[in-house]
């Protein structure tokens, strides 16, 4: 298993927040980590758990996450998300 956890910072400068790299850095690892070593660009995964993993990561509002993704994938997502729980 071949997961890149150590990637270099970036050596130009970014007109994004610090946060955001991370968050988007954090997300991509964890799908390593589902992905088992495979690369990501032939990995299947569920797109809408993706992006509920960012905007939950980035501690965006539940009321903001539901307006982001819109109200049917964010309450899809939170119904998967508690049957997994369960």
């Amino acid at each position: 298993m071949n997961i890149n956890t150590t990637s270099p910072k970036p050596t130009t400068n970014h007109r994004y927040p610090n946060t955001i790299i991370d968050v988007l850095i954090k997300v991509r690892q964890e799908w390593e980590l589902v992905a088992e070593g495979k690369s990501l660009l032939n990995h299947e995964g569920r797109v809408g758990l993706l992006l509920f993993d960012i905007v939950t990561k980035l501690n965006i509002s539940t009321e903001d996450q539901r307006y982001l993704l819109g109200s049917s994938l964010f309450d899809e997502v939170t119904d998967f998300i508690t049957r997994q729980c369960e």
